[in-house]
């Protein structure tokens, strides 16, 4: 099954896997080179099964990460020495 993983999709961007299913929301996404064998929860989260779902992850979590950013530009502008 081909899935799009956005765990890393601020650092690693979205990433497409030929995955093996394990039950429960989990897959197993197979062991490369550079990788050992991992799994991945939450179909709609961390994982999804279209193109479309995955997108539509990433730029919530985009949008969050970039609202979380701006707090901290606040908090940090109004420390005064």
């Amino acid at each position: 099954m081909i899935i799009f993983s956005t765990k890393y999709c601020l650092t690693q961007g979205i990433t497409e896997h030929d995955v093996r299913e394990c039950g429960n929301g989990m897959v197993a996404v197979p062991k490369t080179d550079k990788s050992f064998e991992y799994y991945l929860h939450g179909e709609g989260v961390n994982w999804h099964k279209t193109k479309e779902s995955a997108v539509s992850r990433a730029e919530e979590v985009r949008v969050k990460k970039l609202q979380s950013l701006d707090k901290t530009i606040k908090k940090i502008s109004g420390i005064k020495f």
